[in-house]
């Protein structure tokens, strides 16, 4: 089974990143697109983040650790930075003695474990980079810093449990919803139907629910499973909880908790040139959680100029667009001598050894099908960045899941 070999996988990581001493992380992705990233400083894990729903987590984590904490003083989430954001704003809040070290680092602890536990149920690729080794070790002294083999022992221990309960297939994720309340009414008490009446209405996860009611979260979904077997209950797909914009506050926040960005202008700048909105925002996710910069143009009229003006390292261009299509775009790039190196990777739904034929003889670099997964993506930018030398030295960036 899959899950079983990203367990033997994801064992056998944490076991060599804490015999190496390891600084990196460990980056993990699903078959949805899902990501995740568990971070090591010389061989302990300090951070763990990421998922469907990285930012109910966020604030579900704080609630239940920091209860203390007004609800004005939360900060608001900065989702244009990094995994280690939350970190950063942890350091803050003990820096401002808004919190304190212990239950802190009890919040780490249960993200970690939350985190490793979602990888053993619902991630199908690992991968390992020291890529932002540098940033990790700028943060300063960690918070708290926990064993791998303890943090992978305590999350295997309970997805094991979870799936000896029949639960595999559901992720702690979901939400329950109440579809037939008629029919739980008359397997239960009036006063338990009651209160799962008011609760059973798909806005709030299963880990969500347990915080609500302080329970336990497998002896919950234990109690549920039998009703969702009978289709009285269904678990739903439930969206993380999307941030208003960046305010003032998070934005200072941020400044201030995340180390100096001295290094930014040295990341990567990739260039998208694409017609579709869905597919620039796409690449502008996949290449952000990769650690690169991201900048896209959907007018083929505009894309030369973008070139000139922001001279990135890359190039993704859209075969066919209105205006000029990605031959002609390609074959201006490559007349101008500063951009005959730089790589230019046509995306294209034809997948057709004449498109592949022409993209060559106008100077693209490679050729990408669409739809594509962030693991192709990422892995061609690597492999063309590496071989260009360009602004930054990598290792083991294929695949890379910020």
């Amino acid at each position: 089974m899959v899950e079983q070999a990203i367990g033997y996988k994801l064992a056998e990581w944490f076991e060599v990143n804490q015999k190496t001493q390891f600084t990196g992380k460990i980056l993990a992705c699903s078959h949805t697109e899902q990501q995740w990233a568990i971070y090591f400083l010389f061989g302990r894990v300090i951070w763990a983040s990421g998922g469907s729903h990285r930012f109910r987590r966020w604030f579900r984590l704080l609630t239940a650790h920091i209860p203390e904490l007004a609800p004005q003083q939360l900060p608001l989430p900065d989702t244009s930075s990094s995994r280690l954001w939350e970190y950063s704003v942890l350091r803050l809040l003990l820096k401002q003695r808004k919190a304190l070290i212990e239950p802190v680092s009890h919040l780490i602890a249960q993200s970690i474990t939350e985190v490793t536990f979602e990888i053993l149920q619902e991630a199908t690729d690992i991968q390992q980079s020291d890529y932002g080794a540098r940033r990790i070790k700028r943060l300063g002294d960690p918070i708290a810093v926990f064993r791998p083999d303890q943090c992978f022992q305590k999350a295997y221990e309970q997805w094991t449990q979870w799936r000896q309960a029949g639960l595999i297939s559901y992720s702690p994720n979901l939400a329950p919803f109440l579809r037939y309340p008629d029919q739980l009414k008359l397997q239960l008490a009036e006063n338990t139907y009651t209160k799962l009446a008011t609760l059973l209405t798909g806005n709030r996860s299963l880990r969500g629910l347990a915080s609500y009611l302080d329970m336990d979260l497998l002896a919950l979904s234990k109690a549920l499973l039998p009703f969702v077997n009978q289709g009285i209950i269904s678990l739903n797909l439930f969206p993380d909880w999307v941030p208003p914009a960046t305010t003032a506050k998070s934005v200072e926040l941020s400044s201030e908790s995340e180390p100096s960005d001295a290094d930014a202008s040295n990341r990567p700048l990739i260039l998208g040139i694409d017609d579709s909105p869905s597919v620039c925002k796409l690449l502008e996710q996949i290449m952000s959680q990769g650690g690169y910069r991201f900048l896209s143009v959907q007018d083929s009229f505009q894309a030369l100029p973008m070139v000139l003006k922001y001279k990135p390292d890359f190039i993704f261009l859209d075969l066919t667009m209105p205006v000029a299509s990605g031959y002609e775009v390609c074959a201006q790039i490559r007349r101008i001598a500063a951009f005959q190196s730089i790589p230019i990777v046509i995306l294209s739904g034809n997948d057709g050894m004449v498109d592949r034929v022409r993209a060559k003889l106008v100077g693209a670099s490679d050729f990408l099908s669409k739809p594509f997964q962030p693991q192709e993506v990422l892995g061609v930018v690597s492999r063309y960045l590496a071989i260009s030398a360009t602004k930054i030295t990598r290792s083991s960036m294929v695949g890379q899941y910020h």
